[in-house]
């Protein structure tokens, strides 16, 4: 069976997300996670922007900018030196990842602002730290923080130009979102049906009609973090994954 195409973003961002096979480790200790952002610093061009990264262990997510070509040059260069150095060091051989990277379009200046504060939040949202700038293998860093040393270049122009350095620091730091989608005080809008589709399979590995087919013991906590920290609404929840709306707010109690 053939492989299905990419969806191509009309403004050429993309959430790029890779796992480890089987789960397992893609990085193991510091080490593995500066030769990872170096070998993304080396292939990265001109035509390849990176806006954020994050590397979580057995897996990392990219935001990133290129032409569809371009991002799958850059993602295959990089996937080969890396699987290369780790399986050197290791003593391993096979493949690394979990098939091929996932990428998803961002679409809108909302949606990418979502997509910049999910990637910075992810080590606190695992309980790996308690703020996000304790994290040294995210760009949070290259925004907000005083890295002595650049790891790997990120443009953190466009997200800057958007609302400003306050701006986004504070909307990194208040997660609390009501359940109309919109932040205090603040121009972002809620997602689109199509945001929110792309944004449940980026994070959740999962379209949003399969949802009821899981545990609630894995979806009760996506349901939650989707209104409480997201900013979905629950009528839209209700529509895209067939739930109730009472049987989604049971969940969020």
């Amino acid at each position: 069976m053939p492989r299905k195409a990419r969806e191509r973003s009309a403004t050429g961002c993309y959430h790029i997300m890779a796992r480890g096979i089987n789960h397992t480790a893609i990085y193991n200790d510091d080490a593995d996670n500066m030769n990872f952002l170096h070998i993304l610093d080396f292939c990265a061009d001109e035509d390849f922007t990176i806006f954020a990264y994050c590397l979580m262990g057995n897996h990392f997510h990219l935001l990133a900018k290129a032409d569809a070509d371009v991002l799958q040059h850059v993602m295959k260069a990089v996937g080969i030196r890396y699987v290369a150095y780790f399986n050197r060091r290791y003593q391993r051989d096979g493949p690394l990842f979990r098939g091929r990277y996932n990428s998803q379009p961002v679409t809108t200046k909302g949606y990418f602002l979502r997509v910049l504060r999910y990637i910075h939040r992810n080590p606190v949202a695992a309980g790996i730290v308690q703020e996000m700038q304790d994290y040294p293998w995210s760009s949070y860093l290259d925004y907000f923080g005083s890295r002595k040393k650049v790891l790997c270049q990120v443009d953190t122009s466009y997200a800057l130009a958007l609302h400003g350095l306050e701006w986004l620091r504070s909307y990194h730091q208040r997660p609390e979102l009501n359940t109309r989608g919109m932040l205090e005080d603040s121009p972002l809008p809620a997602f689109t049906d199509g945001e929110l589709r792309d944004f449940i399979r980026a994070t959740a590995g999962m379209e949003c009609h399969e949802i009821p087919l899981y545990p609630e013991t894995i979806t009760t906590p996506l349901l939650r973090r989707l209104v409480e920290q997201e900013g979905a609404g629950i009528s839209q929840l209700a529509r895209l994954t067939g739930l109730a709306r009472g049987d989604i707010r049971r969940r969020l109690l």
